[in-house]
């Protein structure tokens, strides 16, 4: 059986969603930099393999996210 926390121990409750967007807004201005300093746009291959929709939504929502940040997406799909 686990132990209690001594009492001087307190939780530190986080804001999950503003770590999120300081994150996100960190990396669109290092995709921003790259892109003004080399020309070149980083991005992400993804590759779908077969016809799965979940798969799809999934790779539709990065797609989405990657826009956001200035990334370039890549989807390949491959047909099973």
């Amino acid at each position: 059986m686990a132990s209690p926390l001594p009492s001087d121990h307190k939780a530190t409750i986080i804001d999950g969603k503003a770590i999120a967007q300081t994150i996100r807004s960190e990396i669109a201005s290092q995709v921003r930099l790259l892109s003004q300093n080399y020309s070149k746009v980083p991005g992400l291959a993804v590759v779908i393999v077969g016809n799965r929709k979940d798969s799809q939504s999934y790779v539709n929502m990065k797609r989405k996210a990657l826009l956001k940040l200035g990334l370039s997406p890549l989807i390949l799909i491959c047909q099973s």
